[in-house]
């Protein structure tokens, strides 16, 4: 008997621990109001960005940037011109950019740091894992729970999209977006805007997580030739960024018999992780749906 369990946010929340993007956001009012200030100001989905963080990273609304600082853009021909407009919009976009992609991640990296680890288990969880020892993990967590609460050999957990360890850790943060919609109702041909629209690019490559590098950097793991007889989900939201890895492991580590076992939080989830699963081509006779608190 093989096991691979997959592990997600939900699972340090079951624990009692404040990882909620909503938890991050309380942090950013803390310690980096202009953050987000920017989030929340030039999102389209500004009432759910924090519901769907990672996703929301790809809805920038750039019209609405461009046109909230369109004052920046005074004519050439204007007679209160002054030097400083050749570059005062550009600047002013590109801390803006700055703000929503390296300065959010690095204070994401730090609010993980900061955020305390559970000294509780639960009995039910801990039996699971050692039932069948011959169990790895699949953690898209960046905390160290499995190994520091339940004893977890580090060898058995990958980390797809890293771990926190220190302030300076790099991490996988991120949407599926490659690229800036090309729709908008810009001033194309002004240089101003042009450099403007550069940074906007820049920030989508930086926010883009893409599941194709890390699918290869774990190409072991991936192209195992083990097989295993359970999945075992625990606290994963199935959200699209992500059905790439349930993909991959659909493909190379199942066999025709392989059973899945989902958690959920609530009821209405259960349609939203079949649907997601059967994307990625696993039928509804092979899935079970648990809940967390039952084990």
């Amino acid at each position: 008997m093989k096991r691979l369990f997959i592990i997600g946010n939900g699972f340090d929340l079951h624990h009692g621990m404040k990882t909620s993007y909503w938890n991050f956001r309380d942090y950013l009012l803390e310690t980096e109001t202009e953050i987000l200030r920017t989030m929340e100001m030039f999102n389209m989905f500004q009432e759910d960005l924090w519901s769907n963080f990672e996703a929301n990273l790809a809805n920038i609304d750039v019209q609405l940037m461009f046109d909230y600082y369109s004052d920046s853009l005074v004519s050439y021909a204007d007679d209160n011109w002054s030097d400083r407009y050749h570059h005062e919009f550009q600047y002013i976009i590109e801390q803006d950019t700055w703000y929503m992609s390296y300065g959010l991640i690095s204070q994401f990296v730090k609010w993980i740091c900061s955020i305390d680890l559970t000294t509780k288990m639960s009995e039910g969880i801990a039996k699971c894992f050692v039932e069948v020892k011959d169990s790895h993990y699949l953690n898209f967590n960046y905390t160290p729970t499995l190994q520091s609460l339940y004893g977890i050999d580090d060898e058995k957990v990958l980390h797809i999209h890293n771990r926190v360890v220190h302030e300076r850790s790099e991490i996988f943060l991120g949407h599926a977006v490659g690229k800036p919609e090309s729709n908008l109702d810009l001033d194309y041909g002004d240089v101003r805007t042009d450099e403007a629209y550069d940074s906007i690019r820049q920030y989508y490559a930086t926010t883009h997580k893409s599941t194709a590098f890390a699918i290869a950097k774990n190409e072991s793991f991936f192209n195992s030739p083990d097989k295993y007889n359970e999945i075992i989900i625990m606290g994963h939201s199935l959200s699209d960024v992500d059905l790439p890895y349930i993909q991959q492991i659909t493909t190379n580590l199942c066999h025709e018999n392989t059973r899945w076992y989902v958690s959920y939080y609530s009821e209405g989830e259960i349609a939203s992780h079949r649907r997601s699963l059967e994307k990625c081509s696993i039928s509804g006779n092979k899935v079970s749906f648990f809940r967390l608190c039952d084990l």
